[in-house]
């Protein structure tokens, strides 16, 4: 079987970046296009699917009051009234911080952490890179943020300068790694796109949604568009007043990847803007930023809302009246219990995350491959195509 060159474009009018790879750890230089090289993330998919919930589009409103009471006795706590509070996606961190299900969590992070040491990472497909370090760091940011659970705003953990972002909680290959190390140096070091930020979940409403699978070579591009639409038509992602066109902070934390700032964004707003939105973008002249909504994007509102059918709160209703549609269940009614999968334990999926299940037959049969190519050649690892291709060295 001859491994076909496969090349990753994610979308013609993305701004290039200037990626450059030197300035990124050797250990995750390089690639072999098309190589067989699969990993499983169905272990993580589960667990998404399982607790994430679908928002509907921003509808582009005003916040709510904050003077509309709570019922009498009700746990429900106005903990967000601006015009952001229903967009994206929302996930149970409540059920992920539960001790059994947290170990699961980390379980699986430790497992893909010892993937590229298993096959170095030059060795694998441009695409099956990216979704690996997007599943990583999505993983691992949800993991610490369940450590650290209650919580409803996320703004003095995003922007201490010791802390879940900026610890070096990781060890990829050998190389200690932070969030921030993802974020800022690998992502815009190894890909010309600017929609690799669009992959990265934050934890609260001003970043990018939190996906409802894992990212894998087949659907990275998909994802990472469909994400970058909803951000970019959202509230949280940008709005149009007069002529200043206002914008995430978020693309601000991300500036490296619009070095020509107020044209390159522009015109990446441009291409992601649906029909309604696009002219009036179109007729801007200045770039502002909005203020990002750092609360939570726990269904639970960080542990202040019970999420039933008796909520006054927006998002909560907005929320159980979503969950029917994404879980299968039946709509929430009054005194009903929260709308999400009624699962207290996910630590049978544990043992999904073993080497075992983490790379499939394919994968091990190249993996051997190159351990048979490298025996006597003291350590020069030779690809070669199987009908008798260039090779790489």
């Amino acid at each position: 079987m001859r491994y076909l060159k496969i090349i990753l474009v994610l979308l013609v009018t993305s701004v290039s970046a200037n990626a450059d790879e030197k300035n990124i750890p050797e250990a995750f230089r390089g690639e072999v296009p098309g190589a067989p090289v699969e990993i499983n993330y169905e272990d993580w998919s589960l667990i998404l699917r399982t607790t994430v919930i679908g928002a509907s589009r921003s509808g582009r409103g005003k916040g709510v009051s904050s003077s509309v009471a709570a019922p009498a006795g009700s746990r429900v706590a106005r903990t967000n009234t601006k015009d952001t509070r229903t967009d994206g996606n929302r996930i149970n961190f409540k059920l992920l911080a539960e001790t059994q299900n947290l170990e699961t969590l980390t379980i699986i992070r430790q497992s893909l952490e010892q993937v590229p040491s298993e096959i170095p990472m030059k060795l694998w497909d441009k695409r099956e890179q990216l979704a690996y370090w997007l599943n990583l760091y999505n993983i691992t940011l949800i993991e610490q943020l369940a450590k650290e659970y209650p919580f409803r705003k996320l703004k003095k953990k995003k922007l201490a300068k010791k802390g879940i972002w900026t610890e070096k909680t990781l060890t990829v290959a050998g190389v200690p790694l932070s969030l921030n190390d993802i974020q800022y140096i690998i992502l815009p070091n190894k890909w010309d796109t600017t929609l690799v930020m669009y992959g990265l979940f934050q934890g609260f409403i001003g970043g990018p949604s939190v996906q409802k699978a894992a990212f894998t070579r087949d659907n990275v591009q998909r994802l990472l568009i469909a994400s970058a639409k909803e951000f970019v038509n959202s509230n949280r992602g940008m709005k149009v007043k007069g002529k200043a066109l206002k914008v995430s902070g978020f693309y601000k934390e991300n500036k490296a990847l619009f070095p020509d700032w107020n044209n390159d964004i522009k015109a990446h707003i441009l291409s992601l803007s649906n029909d309604r939105m696009k002219p009036k973008v179109n007729s801007t002249s200045k770039v502002s930023t909005l203020s990002m909504d750092y609360e939570t994007t726990d269904v639970f509102a960080g542990g202040a809302t019970a999420l039933t059918s008796q909520s006054n709160n927006a998002a909560a209703l907005e929320f159980a009246n979503q969950a029917k549609h994404d879980t299968g269940g039946a709509p929430s009614g009054q005194g009903s219990t929260p709308p999400v999968p009624i699962i207290h334990s996910l630590s049978n999926w544990a043992k999904m995350a073993q080497k075992e299940y983490r790379l499939p037959q394919t994968t091990k049969d190249f993996i051997l491959q190159m351990r048979k190519e490298r025996l006597g050649k003291e350590g020069d690892v030779r690809i070669e195509e199987v009908d008798g291709g260039q090779s790489e060295k």
